[in-house]
């Protein structure tokens, strides 16, 4: 009898953990981005470390002067600059932030994150009716795994600016950074870039992407 109560107290035990186990990984799952499932990754969390609220990405973040810059990268309205950058972790992206500095009612600003092949990941899309530090969500969050993706910006008008730093006063090599084939069309960026040319055109304003 002491026995058949031990064994339903172990089995009870193993319940308990496998139902809480499922919990905390159904909670901390989200859609991973494209082509990607939730079941994979949900896999990608049980093996890395989720991110911190902390984390974050910020895109373009080199050294030099910080100033207000047209979002139309050397004003070509609707055009996308497109740069590589390498990304060493697993993040979600839920957020992205831009700091517009000079308005253009009526008009966007663009910015986003394609994979290494040119495909759209993540998009953010603001309003340039006036100056201010504005946040745009991304949901689902999109889960970006280590590897090489494309920072990109636009705008739908020459004049709009927004806050970055002058990359491209330094001896920095952006052999590989350039102006995407395809254009922002139709109120939003195209869904794949195209052929990338170099060089690129000028600095660009940076976005910050957060969980």
């Amino acid at each position: 009898m002491l026995l058949c109560r031990r064994l339903a107290q172990l089995l009870l035990c193993i319940c308990l953990t496998g139902s809480t186990f499922f919990a905390q990984d159904k909670k901390t799952s989200d859609f991973a981005y494209p082509g990607h499932s939730q079941d994979s990754s949900r896999r990608c969390d049980r093996n890395h470390t989720p991110t911190s609220a902390l984390d974050y990405l910020f895109l373009p973040g080199f050294p030099g002067s910080r100033i207000s810059m047209p979002v139309a990268v050397g004003g070509m309205v609707n055009a996308v600059a497109a740069m590589p950058f390498h990304l060493g972790r697993y993040f979600r992206v839920g957020h992205v932030s831009l700091s517009l500095t000079v308005p253009n009612p009526g008009s966007h600003a663009y910015v986003g994150i394609y994979d290494a092949h040119g495909n759209l990941l993540v998009q953010g899309k603001f309003p340039t009716d006036e100056p201010g530090d504005f946040t745009i969500d991304i949901s689902p969050r999109v889960l970006l795994k280590p590897g090489m993706y494309y920072f990109t910006i636009g705008a739908e008008d020459p004049t709009s600016q927004a806050m970055g730093y002058l990359f491209d006063e330094g001896n920095l090599n952006f052999i590989h950074s350039g102006t995407a084939a395809n254009q922002i069309m139709d109120g939003s960026l195209p869904a794949t870039l195209g052929t990338v040319t170099p060089p690129q055109q000028g600095s660009t304003p940076s976005a910050v992407f957060t969980p």
